[in-house]
């Protein structure tokens, strides 16, 4: 993802606004106590992107479903991708 950490963690709440986000490091845990759903998030180092002059920050992710069907884990990336929608498009 063509992000900054400082970046995910502000907007990651956004896309899981019912759950309890607890942070280790580079890994985010959210639980869905009542619904018996957890995800977990690994987060790489921050990379950078080198266009000529131009250096991006990016980042890579792990995603790690449980107890999510797979209806609920392609709602639950429809919602990650808004959030995290950068531009027009």
């Amino acid at each position: 993802m063509g992000i900054s950490h400082a970046e995910f963690f502000r907007l990651f709440p956004r896309v899981v606004p019912a759950g309890q986000i607890s942070c280790d490091g580079l890994s985010v845990t959210v639980v869905w106590s009542g619904l018996g759903r957890s995800l977990k998030v690994l987060l790489s180092d921050t990379k950078t992107r080198e266009i000529g002059f131009l250096r991006l920050p990016y980042v890579e992710l792990k995603l790690v479903f449980s107890g999510f069907s797979k209806d609920e884990r392609g709602q639950f990336m429809f919602s990650f991708r808004r959030v995290f929608q950068k531009g027009g498009g």
